[in-house]
């Protein structure tokens, strides 16, 4: 006599097989240090002795939702660089920085990004940013061309180089042809720092953004281009370049360009060809500003060309 099998037990042995046939294909998310990425996967690199974190990436599509979960992230606290490069393809966090690279080392930070789509969706979280904490070394070299950067939140700069290093560490940030967006009070679309370190003359923050760049803020106190030197010690210089861009802010004390020296050192400004629009109170086309009462560096601003339309009370 056969035995009887439950049509329960049987259903579940049905379903399990189909479930394993399903996800015998499905690529799971995974975080990886590789120039080969699977579907879902995202970057995720740290090096704490004398090789460098290279990653070079052509047209990849990373996403991800968790929180903290950079689209690229690298950090290094050893002797040698980190260098990335992408080009093409897009790369979307939500709740995470699209990039975020960090060194607390003694060597430089290169990223040089071509035709890539980034965006960003949370407060403090950036489309690109790069921070140097280490002794020394050439600093953070940010080249942007083509593209874009979207960020959604406060205080989510869209691209920004901030170095907090003793010694010779230098911020470059240069942007060619790209469209940089920003939504949220302090969004800085460019922001090039020198922070609160005692910076020798041989340091510097440079801003350099090139024909067919638009760069677009909304909100309060969220410049467009941002340059800023912290230490009232510094000796590091400021200077921003721009020649041929739109630069459009809405939002209260949102200025176009702002370019704030606390340090020993001056500022220059070139302005080519630029047109610059801001859209409430307060708010500059171009201010800079020396603010270290002792300082007897200059202030240097050229205009060639261009427009400025500042429409809000108090507005310049």
């Amino acid at each position: 006599m056969s035995a009887r099998v439950p049509v329960v037990a049987v259903a579940a042995v049905v379903l399990g097989t189909l479930l394993a046939i399903l996800g015998a294909g499905e690529s799971r998310a995974a975080a990886v240090c590789s120039n080969t990425l699977g579907a879902n996967d995202w970057i995720h690199c740290t090096e704490s002795g004398s090789s460098d974190i290279d990653i070079d990436l052509s047209n990849p599509a990373i996403s991800t939702s968790g929180a903290a979960d950079e689209g690229i992230w690298a950090e290094h606290t050893g002797t040698g660089d980190i260098d990335i490069d992408v080009t093409g393809g897009s790369i979307e966090a939500t709740t995470a920085a699209g990039l975020r690279i960090r060194h607390d080392g003694a060597r430089a930070i290169e990223i040089d990004l071509t035709r890539v789509a980034v965006s960003t969706e949370g407060a403090r979280d950036p489309g690109v940013y790069a921070q140097h904490r280490g002794s020394g070394g050439t600093g953070i070299d940010i080249d942007l061309t083509g593209g874009s950067v979207t960020t959604i939140g406060s205080s989510a700069y869209a691209v920004a180089g901030n170095v907090n290093a003793a010694g010779g560490a230098s911020v470059s940030i240069d942007v060619r042809d790209a469209a940089v967006s920003t939504a949220g009070l302090r969004a800085y679309g460019i922001h090039g720092v020198i922070g609160n370190v005692a910076s020798t003359a041989s340091t510097s923050v440079s801003i350099d953004v090139k024909r067919g760049s638009i760069i677009a803020t909304t909100g309060e106190d969220a410049h467009g281009v941002y340059g800023l030197v912290v230490h009232s010690s510094s000796k590091a210089a400021l200077s921003v370049d721009v020649t041929g861009a739109v630069i459009s802010t809405r939002g209260s004390i949102t200025h176009g360009i702002y370019s704030r020296q606390s340090g020993e050192g001056g500022i220059e400004t070139d302005l080519t060809d630029v047109a610059i629009s801001t859209t409430n109170t307060s708010s500059y086309g171009f201010f800079g500003l020396i603010a270290n009462a002792g300082s007897r560096a200059a202030l240097d601003v050229d205009v060639a060309g261009g427009s400025v339309r500042a429409m809000g009370a108090r507005s310049h």
